[in-house]
C-alpha cells in the first residue's frame, strides 16, 4: 500500500541513496533484492529494534527487527552467508525526541538509558536467534546516522517549535508586527 520498503533515504532528485550494504553486495558482484521481491534484504524503511519505537508498527509489523528476523528464519537460512544486522538509528531518533519531552534532566537521562538498555537487550536476542539458526557470519555496524531519519527531523522540529513557543510566550506582542 505505497509503503517504502527499501531502507534508504532520498537524494534531492528523488532517487534513493545506496546504503553501505548495497555497496558491499556490489563489491561481491551481487545485488541486494528486498525480501518483498523475493530477495534476502529484510530491512524496511523506518525499521526499529524495539517495535514500540515506531508508531507505524501496527500498520507495518515488518518494521520491528524481530519480525524481519523471524521472516528470514522461516525461509531456508543461508548459514554461511554474510549477514548484516544494522539497526538502531530510527530507535535512537525516537528515544531522543521523546526524551526532550521529559520534565527534568534526571527523567530525560533515565528515559534514554532505559531505552538504550531495551534496545541492546532486544538486539542481543535477535543476534542470538540468528546464531541458534546456525548463522556464524554477522556484521553489526554502529548505529546508523540518526540525523538522516525522517522521524528525527519531524520530532526535532516539533520539539524545537514547542520550546520556542514556550520560551517566547508573552515576549512577543501583536503590536510588534506591522
Amino acid at each position: 500500500t505505497g509503503w517504502n520498503k527499501k531502507a534508504s533515504y532520498l537524494k534531492s532528485d528523488g532517487s534513493y541513496h545506496h546504503l553501505y550494504d548495497e555497496y558491499l553486495a556490489q563489491a561481491f558482484g551481487k545485488k541486494l533484492i528486498p525480501s518483498t521481491q523475493g530477495g534476502l534484504n529484510y530491512a524496511y524503511s523506518g525499521g526499529v529494534i524495539v517495535g514500540a519505537h515506531n508508531t507505524r508498527t501496527a500498520e507495518q509489523p515488518h518494521l520491528a527487527l524481530e519480525k524481519q528476523i523471524n521472516e528470514y528464519l522461516h525461509a531456508p537460512v543461508k548459514k554461511e552467508a554474510l549477514h548484516i544486522l544494522w539497526a538502531g538509528g530510527n530507535d535512537l531518533a525516537t528515544v531522543l525526541a521523546t526524551a526532550v519531552t521529559k520534565t527534568t534532566p534526571e527523567e530525560k537521562q533515565a528515559y534514554v538509558l532505559a531505552s538504550i538498555n531495551t534496545m541492546a537487550q532486544t538486539m542481543a536476542q535477535q543476534w542470538g536467534a540468528l546464531q541458534q539458526a546456525g548463522v556464524n557470519q554477522i556484521i553489526a555496524p554502529t548505529i546508523p546516522n540518526v540525523t538522516y531519519t525522517p522521524e528525527f527531523f519531524d520530532k526535532l522540529g516539533e520539539a524545537a517549535g514547542a520550546q520556542i513557543q514556550a520560551k517566547s510566550y508573552g515576549l512577543i506582542k501583536q503590536s510588534d508586527f506591522v
